[in-house]
């Protein structure tokens, strides 16, 4: 149905613009309920629930069709989507409270079910408004579709910005006032008939920005910090008696300082309620260091490796990921004379800065100290010096906190390429140093650094000779050196361990044979690499070397992650039950006395190939985009920037390319979406063997460059990933089936679901390259089924005789 109405000529960018609106609206509250979840819940279920709401989307189009079933006329059309507007400005801060108060009671499972139910709401309100919008205007679906994908990536940004601007609770206000303005500009366009819609989208919105005013947050909102008995703040603040008294939240995440009544010697500061990092209270005066060292960090084995550097190898070191300052401290003990460090955390450096009277001003006081915010790896790849030390403690990076939730977080300070870059960038005496938190990492460490050692032609007994694990009670620390240590060295450093009370059954030392029994057999050549990835099988740990293809460092856990497998279940229940309905309810149409037995064998057949076509249009397009992203974390100093910057190229280009697809085939939609799919398919191609290639070289560029061509890498991809949707819902147009919009709609959102989860569970168990290729596939598989559907679907299915595909 094309637009007509008086209302629509003189104002033809009123629809777009309104779900321009919406859809920035809807991509800003997933990414800011997002940082809301990370720190009510453990990290393994922000996932889960979050995955699970998006499927609202898919239900706010059944819902469509079920609340209303015929096509509102364009007199009818903006009251109705004004409505559903409100609605949707309704159900986000309705959330956000309800999701708080939830979280009071996080440690309970139903508390879990009834949070993603709560979350799940404005997304169905808004799959409500974009599943009508779609169905009552087919006509220009390109334009509403570019304008859906625009608005999401300004979103992206949008997001972000209001994050850094105004904390992770207001922002959510503010989301719900754009969407009341959204109703209100509908409500206004209908006139008197719609007086009763402007009073209410009117109050929505001035109840939207009042809450967002920091007076009523504190008095309404208070975020539960700390009741979650699975994150490490919850024993902070309780067994501890500690209490936050100052906090930063951002895109990144919340990080909170925490003072302890009890231990007034030392602060914490938490991300999210997780990744706790120390912060020792220090004079500033370097004489104070060994008594701080000996009373606070003694059985900590980080501080191991600095007692054990050559004098001549003591001038420079880079800190990756310093925290609270405690890995500084140590430095500036061991004697370090040049000491970078690299945080990517921005408001844990502010917080440390802002305490200097208690921290003595370690990232400010010290001259040979500097302290940049960026991402270490990047970092290190623009620097042309190398350093005595390197060193990584407890690091802790994107979107999820603690070692549970790295299981489905890419991480790429550890994968195969970056310890040879870490190798590439030591002197000859030079050191690299890491601490992990348990067994399994220090393993999978031990098996990076040997297989990085083996391509450059060490042996594994010779390999064995470079390395060093100290193992205490709570964390391991390996070091990596360049030079191999000798039998005395070895010894020595044996000696030490023993005496400072450290675990000889955790630790090895080349040629001392005291030390893990499996590390020495590995060191003697007795057992090799595999055999010791088969002992870790044995006690449930995947320690395989992971590469920048599939950087799940964290993933020690053999088999598919749980909260995976459960959320791709319910997106195909879902789907399959959605499927069954719409079939159910089209059967009983098209088999109703006086229906034509041929048209209502063509119309099935159409609807089988419409929802296939959906499907696989949501699943190929998310497989790209979350496969594509994976490459360009290493372009931006933040995850968060990097996530922004990406969606809004993407998305951008691909809102550009839905605008103009009409200019190509304007009549022939189905022959426009064959030649896209091809042309999706050679770029996807195309971008999964010069990615690979082309990235780590464009991040050494200076910022404002990085940016462009980020920019100018998606464009090919973007312009031609934005064409199949519109060509798709305008095919169905000249079909004569609008009314299936709804369906489709949802169809297309539940695989998208299913398209995200399934491009981990492939990352995390191939590669993100696979998971590249398995959308060409996708988009391949299209277009053989483009060309099936097309030899079924070329008479219109209209009411003809009695027969009626679905109403």
């Amino acid at each position: 149905m094309a637009l007509s109405s008086s209302h629509n000529q003189q104002c033809p960018l009123l629809l777009p613009g309104c779900i321009f609106l919406i859809a920035f609206s809807v991509m800003a509250f997933e990414i800011a309920v997002s940082r809301l979840l990370a720190v009510l819940l453990s990290c393994h279920f922000v996932f889960l629930v979050l995955s699970l709401a998006l499927l609202g989307l898919g239900l706010g189009g059944v819902l469509s069709w079920v609340l209303r079933k015929e096509i509102p006329s364009d007199e009818t059309k903006p009251l109705v989507l004004g409505r559903r507007a409100l609605v949707f400005a309704v159900a986000v801060p309705a959330s956000v409270f309800l999701a708080i108060q939830t979280g009071q009671f996080v440690d309970s499972a139903w508390a879990i079910v009834l949070i993603s139910l709560i979350v799940c709401t404005p997304f169905v309100a808004a799959g409500l408004f974009m599943a009508e919008m779609y169905r009552s205007s087919p006509g220009i679906s390109h334009r509403l579709y570019g304008m859906d994908l625009l608005g999401a990536g300004a979103g992206a940004w949008g997001a972000v910005l209001m994050l850094d601007c105004l904390g992770g609770l207001r922002v959510h206000f503010l989301i719900g006032a754009g969407a009341a303005l959204v109703a209100l500009i509908l409500a206004c366009r209908q006139g008197a008939t719609a007086r009763r819609l402007s009073a209410f989208s009117l109050c929505v919105l001035a109840l939207c920005l009042t809450l967002a005013c920091e007076v009523f947050q504190d008095r309404f909102f208070q975020i539960p910090v700390g009741r979650n008995p699975e994150k490490e703040i919850h024993d902070a603040l309780d067994s501890f008696q500690g209490e936050i008294t100052e906090n930063r939240w951002t895109a990144f995440g919340r990080t909170d300082l925490v003072r302890y009544r009890l231990r007034p010697e030392m602060m914490d500061l938490y991300v999210d309620g997780t990744a706790g990092s120390p912060m020792y209270r220090f004079s500033g005066q370097l004489e104070d260091l060994t008594k701080l060292v000996e009373t606070q960090l003694a059985d900590f084995p980080g501080s191991f490796p600095f007692k054990f550097l050559k004098p001549h190898a003591r001038n420079s070191a880079l800190i990756i990921g310093p925290g609270g300052g405690r890995d500084i401290l140590l430095a500036l003990w061991g004697g370090l004379k040049n000491i970078k460090a690299v945080e990517i955390n921005g408001d844990l450096v502010d917080l440390v800065r802002r305490h200097s009277d208690f921290n003595g001003g370690i990232y400010s006081h010290f001259s040979n100290v500097s302290v940049s915010i960026d991402e270490g790896r990047r970092f290190l790849r623009n620097q042309p010096d190398p350093y005595d030390l390197i060193f990584l403690s407890l690091p802790v990076i994107n979107t999820t906190r603690s070692v549970e939730g790295y299981a489905l977080t890419e991480n790429f300070l550890f994968t195969l390429e970056s310890l040879g870059e870490y190798w590439g960038h030591l002197t000859d005496e030079g050191s690299l140093a890491v601490v992990g938190h348990n067994d399994a990492e220090i393993l999978r460490l031990l098996v990076l650094a040997s297989s990085m050692l083996g391509k450059q032609g060490f042996s594994q007994a010779e390999a064995m000779q470079h390395m060093a694990v100290i193992g205490s009670d709570e964390y391991l620390c390996i070091v990596l050196r360049k030079s191999a240590f000798t039998p005395a060295e070895s010894r020595q450093m044996h000696r030490a361990m023993l005496m400072q009370g450290f675990q000889p059954s955790s630790s090895f030392f080349p040629f001392v044979p005291a030390v893990n029994p499996s590390l020495l057999a590995l060191s003697l050549g007795r057992i090799g690499l595999e055999d010791l990835i088969r002992q870790a099988q044995g006690q449930g740990w995947d320690i395989r070397a992971v590469t920048d293809n599939r950087p799940f460092f964290y993933k020690l856990g053999a088999g598919i992650p749980g909260p995976v497998i459960t959320t791709l279940m319910a997106a195909l229940a879902f789907g399959v039950v959605m499927l069954a309905v719409l079939w159910a309810v089209s059967r009983n149409q098209l088999l109703r006395p006086g229906a034509n037995p041929i048209l209502s064998r063509k119309s099935e057949r159409v609807l089988f190939h419409a929802a296939s076509l959906f499907s696989l249009l949501g699943m190929g397009f998310m497989l790209a985009e979350l496969s594509l992203l994976a490459h360009f974390y290493l372009f931006f100093a933040s995850p968060a920037i990097a996530m922004a910057a990406f969606l809004s190229a993407l998305l951008g280009w691909a809102g550009l390319g839905s605008w103009a697809s009409r200019r190509w085939h304007p009549e022939t939609p189905e022959q426009r979406l064959r030649a896209v799919c091809v042309a999706i398919t050679a770029c996807i191609l195309l971008y999964a063997v010069l990615l690979p290639w082309a990235v780590p070289r464009l991040a050494s560029l200076n910022g404002g460059w990085r940016g462009i061509a980020c920019v100018l890498l998606l464009m090919p991809v973007g312009i031609v990933a934005g064409v199949p949707f519109p060509s798709a819902v305008q095919w169905l147009k000249n079909l004569g089936l609008e009314n299936l919009i709804p369906w489709m709609y949802a169809i297309n959102g539940v695989s998208s679901v299913a398209g995200s989860v399934l491009s981990l569970l492939v990352a995390t168990s191939f590669g993100f390259q696979q998971a590249l290729l398995a959308s060409a596939a996708c988009y391949l598989l299209l277009y053989f089924r483009m060309r099936i559907a097309c030899k079924h679907g070329s008479t219109k299915l209209k009411a003809r005789n009695g027969a009626i595909a679905v109403t």
